[in-house]
C-alpha cells in the first residue's frame, strides 16, 4: 500500500494537532497532582529551555524572540514577525497556529477549554517563565489569533 506524501500545510496541521493533544494531557496528568507539581513542571522546563538558548548564545531579546519565532513558522506553520535587538524586541504572533489548532480541537469537543484560558496558559505557563529565567520581562496584548510579545531586559 502506498503512503501518501502530505502538503506542508497537513504536516503542519498534524504536527500541531499531535502537539496540544499531548501537550493538553501531559499538563491536564501534572495538574491532578497539585498546584505544586504544576509549578514545578514549568521551572523545570523554563531553566532547561534557558539553559539551552545560552548554550546557543541567544539568551537575549531577539534571541528568545527568533528560537520561538522560527520553530513556529517552519515546523507549525504560524504566521510570524519579529523586530529588535539584544535588549528589546518584539515577537509578533500574528496567528498562532498552535492557538487556532486549539480551538479546532475545541469546536471537535477534544478540548475542553476557551481560546482566553489556551492563550494565558500558554503565555503564563510558557513564555513568561522561560523569559524570566533570562532576565526578561513580557508585556503581552492578546489578539484575534495569536499575541503580540514585547520582550525586554529586566
Amino acid at each position: 500500500m502506498e503512503i501518501p506524501t502530505l502538503s506542508e500545510e497537513e504536516k503542519w496541521e498534524m504536527m500541531r494537532e499531535m502537539f496540544v493533544m499531548n501537550n493538553q494531557a501531559a499538563l491536564g496528568f501534572i495538574m491532578q497532582m497539585g498546584p505544586e507539581k504544576m509549578r514545578e513542571y514549568s521551572e523545570m522546563t523554563a531553566q532547561q529551555y534557558a539553559d539551552m538558548l545560552r548554550a546557543q548564545g541567544k539568551d537575549n531579546a531577539i534571541g528568545f524572540a527568533m528560537s520561538e519565532a522560527i520553530v513556529r513558522k517552519n515546523l507549525m506553520g504560524s504566521d510570524v514577525e519579529v523586530d529588535g535587538n539584544p535588549n528589546e524586541a518584539t515577537l509578533n504572533l500574528k496567528r498562532d497556529g498552535f492557538l487556532m489548532t486549539a480551538m479546532k480541537l475545541r469546536e471537535k469537543g477534544l478540548l475542553p477549554m476557551s481560546k482566553e484560558e489556551f492563550q494565558r496558559g500558554c503565555i503564563e505557563g510558557y513564555f513568561r517563565p522561560r523569559a524570566e529565567k533570562l532576565g526578561m520581562k513580557l508585556d503581552v496584548e492578546y489578539t484575534d489569533e495569536g499575541y503580540m510579545i514585547k520582550i525586554t531586559r529586566k
